[in-house]
C-alpha cells in the first residue's frame, strides 16, 4: 500500500490512481535520473517512498485485481515474450481472485434462488 497525505490506497476506498507514463525522452534517461525524478515527484505529492520497481509490481497486482487481461497487463509491463513470464510471476494473484470470482457466483445464483 501506498500512504500519503490522504491516508491508505487500499481497493476502492480513498483511491488515488497515479498514471506515471515513461514517454520518449524519459525512456532515454538514465537510471539514475528517473529515480531522482520519482523521488521528487513522490515528495511534491506527500507520498511514502516507493522504489520504482516495486511500483511497478504494485501497478500489476492492480490491474490484476481490477480484472484487466492479463495480455493487457502483460503488455503494459513490458514482457515481450507474451504473457508467460508475467502469468509466472503474478499467477498467484489470480487464485484470489478466482476465489472472489466463485463467491460472487455462489452469491448471484442464491439471489436467483431466494426470487422463486
Amino acid at each position: 500500500m501506498i500512504q500519503g497525505k490522504r491516508g491508505f490506497m487500499n481497493g476502492m476506498e480513498n483511491r488515488v490512481t497515479l498514471y506515471f507514463h515513461l514517454t520518449t525522452a524519459l525512456a532515454n534517461l538514465s537510471e539514475r535520473r528517473v529515480s531522482g525524478r520519482w523521488r521528487r515527484f513522490l515528495k511534491r505529492k506527500g507520498l511514502k517512498h516507493i522504489n520504482f520497481h516495486a511500483l511497478r509490481h504494485t501497478s500489476v497486482s492492480l490491474l490484476i485485481d481490477e480484472k484487466v487481461p492479463m495480455k493487457d497487463i502483460s503488455e503494459r509491463a513490458g514482457h515481450v515474450s507474451g504473457i508467460a513470464i508475467t502469468m509466472d510471476t503474478y499467477g498467484h494473484l489470480l487464485e484470489d481472485s478466482d476465489k472472489r470470482a466463485a463467491q460472487s457466483l455462489d452469491k448471484a445464483i442464491k439471489s436467483i434462488q431466494a426470487m422463486k
